[in-house]
């Protein structure tokens, strides 16, 4: 079971890590 302590934490970090992923330029992708 996760923590929800521990959830909170791996949702800020989910959400920093799609905004970097949101943040390249589109050409990164392929």
């Amino acid at each position: 079971m996760i923590h929800p302590e521990e959830t909170g934490h791996d949702n800020k970090r989910a959400e920093k890590a799609q905004n970097t992923l949101n943040n390249l330029p589109r050409k990164e992708w392929y």
